[in-house]
């Protein structure tokens, strides 16, 4: 009897070791969209009678609703609160479109996606990127993904659009609304090969940036350049070797020696925008200088700017959620730069408020260009 209770003990303690050990993955408060912004979200996806959505966090009901009765689809909706799937049942009975859409409580980290053809989603930044692996895995190239107000970092959309909807203050406070459309890609298998023309393959790719930082001269000419002086000592005609005196070695350039604290600078370039950075010395600023040059693909959050970086970093202790226009930020989350102009989708006020805490790099001396800079955009990164 002893031995039964003591392994009946184990068998709780065990499993309440494993559930402390499983990650929590929470999808965020029951935020419902705006009626307008569902007919935007399913009108911009091109939802049709064909089509079988799949709305992750579906609340109670409003996506896949509209998109049974307005669009002729079929598909089903994936909700944590049982409260919230029962009346988004009954609405889909009383509405007679039962026999076509269903919804379901159940965790939208497991669920079986794979039937989609269209995706919908209204959840937390950190939830939606912890869903980019999943979309790959599961869904079929050419499935539309949509979402309201938050992206997919490091994914580039098919269409982005910024409006102002009275309707979204009693939600977020702001009338921001942002609507991203992806397209699952291909995927590419197999071995590869090309070749380069010589044309291309013998090109310098150790270019200057095209803009300087502030207070760097300009380049100059071949033809502008003084001579170059002899190195060493010259022989003077006549003059025996011993009257030259000793040669003293030329010392070696010291490679891979750290910068000065507050001497780094690096120049962001997009298109004709061109920004000069003055870095902190933090070791997140260290580690991003380090690793220029670099490229990514912008995107937009409201007022805000970011793209991936080949950079890892933890979070520092002076991290930053509000901060001053023409912050440079880096979002550990997302690998990315942040680089924030103005309000963003859950700003409280004209400061901009970053969707996490963030590690401060510096500043921008100008950052009034930066709205030029639009989603999918090239952005480079070199040291100035």
């Amino acid at each position: 009897m002893k031995r039964l209770l003591l392994l009946a003990f184990l068998g709780i303690l065990f499993n309440a070791s494993a559930a402390d050990l499983e990650p929590v993955k929470n999808a965020g408060p029951y935020v419902p969209s705006p009626q307008s912004v569902v007919s935007d979200m399913l009108r911009y996806a091109d939802v049709r009678a064909g089509d079988f959505l799949i709305d992750l966090g579906s609340g109670d009901g409003r996506i896949v609703l509209t998109a049974a009765k307005v669009f002729g689809a079929r598909g089903f909706g994936v909700e944590i609160k049982e409260d919230l799937v029962k009346r988004a049942n009954e609405a889909a009975r009383q509405e007679g479109v039962g026999d076509r859409v269903k919804f379901l409580k159940q965790d939208l980290f497991k669920t079986d996606i794979s039937q989609a053809t269209v995706v919908t989603m209204y959840l937390l930044p950190d939830t939606v990127n912890l869903l980019k692996d999943k979309f790959l895995s599961e869904l079929r190239p050419g499935t539309r993904i949509v979402s309201h107000d938050y992206p997919l970092t490091g994914w580039i959309p098919e269409k982005y659009v910024q409006m102002d909807l009275e309707d979204k203050v009693q939600i977020s406070g702001v009338t921001t609304t942002l609507i991203y459309l992806y397209v699952v890609p291909a995927k590419v298998e197999g071995r590869w090969k090309a070749q380069m023309p010589p044309a291309v393959s013998g090109q310098r790719h150790d270019r200057r940036p095209r803009c300087a930082a502030r207070g760097s001269a300009p380049a100059r000419r071949a033809d502008q350049l003084p001579p170059r002086r002899p190195q060493g000592r010259v022989h003077r005609p006549g003059a025996r070797p011993a009257d030259r005196g000793p040669v003293r070695p030329r010392q070696r350039q010291q490679v891979g020696v750290e910068r000065a604290p507050g001497r780094m600078k690096l120049v962001i370039e997009s298109g004709k925008v061109c920004l000069a950075v003055d870095l902190k010395d933090t070791p997140t600023a260290r580690a991003v200088f380090a690793a220029a040059p670099f490229e990514g693909r912008a995107q937009t959050w409201g007022d805000e700017v970011y793209f991936t970086t080949p950079v890892k970093a933890k979070l520092e202790p002076d991290a930053q959620q509000v901060v001053a226009p023409g912050t440079v930020c880096f979002w550990t989350q997302g690998d990315a730069l942040a680089l924030p102009f103005g309000r963003t989708p859950i700003s409280t006020d004209d400061r901009p408020k970053l969707a996490n805490p963030c590690n401060v790099l510096g500043s921008l001396a100008d950052f009034s260009s930066l709205k030029n800079i639009k989603a999918g955009d090239k952005v480079r990164v070199e040291k100035a």
